[in-house]
């Protein structure tokens, strides 16, 4: 790619498995902490991707994307989430780069987690829950 103001190529970064590891579970974290909220004049009501959106000034489809993964959080949107949602944005970052919150996944009323070792082992980073149960229940049976 050029850039035409100053002649210069360059490349567009590649994520890495363990960027997209970590963008997983910073978006898992997010979304656990917006499934949290309450608010203070009706505890009932749910957060939806659509109001925090608003709050951060973005839509609800880039909410649904730093959720899943697919889009990194900017540092200023998720300081502007850790605000809002009341997290330590230090224990956001550590945490999710330790893998404690991506992926998790119920099978036989016990959690599993993937660790960065299961996903390092494959060629695409597949994120569906049932690739990752299967899987799990296969390597449980061996």
């Amino acid at each position: 790619m050029t850039n035409l103001q100053n002649n210069k190529t360059y490349e567009k970064p590649v994520k890495t498995k363990e960027s997209i590891l970590f963008d997983l579970n910073i978006g898992a974290f997010i979304k656990k902490k917006r499934s949290e909220y309450k608010f203070k004049d009706n505890p009932t009501a749910k957060l939806t991707q659509a109001l925090l959106g608003k709050v951060i000034n973005v839509t609800f489809q880039q909410i649904q994307k730093y959720e899943k993964g697919g889009n990194a959080v900017p540092m200023f949107k998720l300081w502007q989430l850790s605000q809002f949602l009341n997290f330590d944005i230090g224990y956001a970052i550590t945490s999710s780069a330790n893998n404690e919150h991506y992926p998790l996944y119920l099978l036989d009323k016990k959690v599993i987690k993937v660790t960065y070792q299961d996903i390092a082992k494959e060629d695409n980073i597949p994120l569906s829950a049932s690739y990752w149960i299967n899987k799990m229940e296969t390597n449980k049976n061996k």
